[in-house]
């Protein structure tokens, strides 16, 4: 097929809804004016595509190819890897139901073997609907879980959970059936509690409202950090030892110094809200219940690494989250709390969100080795750090004098109380279980997945790892439900 041919195939539709994303932007940026990485735009692209006609035709997929420079492998190996995206047709509205461990624990195997009894089987169009079994949905304290997503202009969403047969063949067929989604608030048992740090705002405070997280103490720890300087920031994080709540736990102070050393500019400040790791929810109940504290946060971690530019990553299952997070990026930017010259003081620093497909954001999902130091080109070819949510969240009470000893733990599957809980470092499986009200009556535990590793028989006296996702799924039995 020649590229006439090809670009005959294009519909209207799929040209208007990529030309939107790669269409010259008239906003501004304050990145220091380099020059976008194609491959920067891909996944965006990908998603305009899919939210706005359901699928990704082959026409679609060469028009993105031959706009980015990139090469048709390329594009195709990222469309094809995300659980979000289909690349044959089907129809606008899909249903997602979670196949997760939380809701397979919950019930989410037989509530699928009945669909396929009703609807018919997986992956096969039925009355205007098509439903798949899908990767955790991250709506793990509501389990069983299903979403729909509705493709159009705009994209349409619904959440059925926790998910019955009947709703959720009634949500998928009318997403005006939906019940109204519950308050972020609702997945944190404590909420209002003594000694939360973390948490402490969440159903406090309204999270569309900046007014009400200036009035509990928002963007105190920005103010006191532009008095202070790169240089001091960069001395408190180090003399607290503050460690970083992903990966190897390491200090995060060692990444933020080496980041701010390297002369090669422009740096890149990375927020990972992606969670990938199965039955882990925290960042989308801080996204959706304090959205103004992780920008406050990322700002803060800018000024210390002299970062003018960050993204934000967010998993696409997270409708919700993204818009309470869009949301307060726009509201933080037009009170001169982001962007450039923040509040006068010279510092410039914006952030992008970019949600993710259900892989690596903008490459295929596949094993790569990945540069030690900050002071390797890692993102756009460029210096750039990465940190969870949960880790950048701790940032400011360490800059205005609270505890930073907590870390968040999200307890699912038969919990009696599950959601996410802020408990100190080095809290054992045992007192999580105490805290969240033990198990549901009648089930027994016998195992647990603790940040994705089986753990088989209990151990109640050992210490829950201090850095990871702070998942932990309380299983009965090894079969699925």
């Amino acid at each position: 097929m020649d590229s006439r041919s090809r670009d005959t195939a294009l519909s209207t539709e799929e040209r208007a809804a990529i030309d939107v994303v790669l269409a010259p932007s008239s906003s501004g940026r304050s990145d220091g004016g380099f020059t976008r990485s194609q491959h920067d735009l891909l996944l965006p692209a990908l998603h305009a595509l899919n939210d706005r006609v359901g699928w990704i035709s082959e026409a679609a997929l060469d028009y993105l190819s031959r706009r980015l420079t990139l090469s048709a492998a390329e594009v195709f190996g990222v469309a094809s890897s995300c659980a979000l995206f289909s690349l044959r047709p089907r129809p606008r509205r899909v249903l997602h139901v979670c196949a997760g461990p939380a809701c397979r624990a919950t019930g989410s195997t037989t509530l699928c073997r009945t669909l396929e009894r009703r609807l018919g089987p997986a992956d096969r169009p039925a009355g205007g609907v098509i439903w798949q079994r899908s990767p955790c949905l991250g709506l793990c304290e509501r389990a069983p879980a299903a979403l729909v997503l509705e493709a159009g202009e705009p994209q349409r969403t619904a959440v059925s959970a926790p998910s019955t047969v009947d709703a959720t063949i009634s949500v998928a067929l009318d997403l005006r059936r939906a019940r109204p989604e519950p308050p972020a608030a609702a997945a944190v048992p404590r909420s209002g509690g003594e000694n939360l740090v973390l948490l402490r705002r969440i159903g406090q405070v309204d999270p569309a409202s900046l007014s009400d997280y200036l009035n509990t103490g928002g963007y105190t720890a920005l103010h006191h950090a532009l008095r202070l300087g790169q240089a001091e920031i960069l001395r408190l994080v180090r003399e607290s030892g503050l460690p970083s709540r992903d990966g190897a736990g390491a200090p995060v102070a060692r990444s933020w110094e080496v980041l701010a050393s390297q002369p090669e500019t422009p740096h890149y400040l990375v927020c990972d809200a992606d969670e990938t790791h199965p039955a882990a929810f925290a960042d989308r109940v801080l996204l959706e219940g304090d959205p103004f504290a992780v920008v406050e946060a990322m700002t803060i971690a800018a000024i210390a690494t002299g970062s003018r530019h960050g993204y934000l990553h967010l998993r696409g299952e997270y409708p919700r989250a993204y818009q309470t997070i869009t949301e307060a990026v726009a509201q933080a930017r037009e009170k001169g709390l982001l962007g450039r010259n923040i509040l006068g003081s010279g510092h410039s620093f914006d952030l992008e969100i970019r949600r993710g497909g259900g892989a690596y954001p903008g490459r295929r999902g596949e094993s790569r080795g990945m540069p030690p130091f900050p002071a390797e080109p890692v993102l756009l070819g460029k210096p750039a750090i990465t940190h969870s949510v949960e880790t950048l969240i701790a940032i400011p009470p360490l800059l205005t004098g609270l505890p930073t000893g907590t870390r968040l733990y999200c307890a699912t599957g038969i919990f009696r109380r599950p959601g996410v809980y802020e408990l100190p470092r080095g809290t054992t499986l045992g007192r999580l279980l105490a805290v969240a009200g033990g198990a549901v009556t009648g089930r027994t535990p016998r195992a647990a997945l603790i940040n994705g590793t089986l753990t088989r028989p209990l151990h109640l006296d050992r210490p829950l790892p201090a850095a990871g996702p702070g998942s932990v799924v309380l299983l009965d039995e090894e079969r699925d439900r």
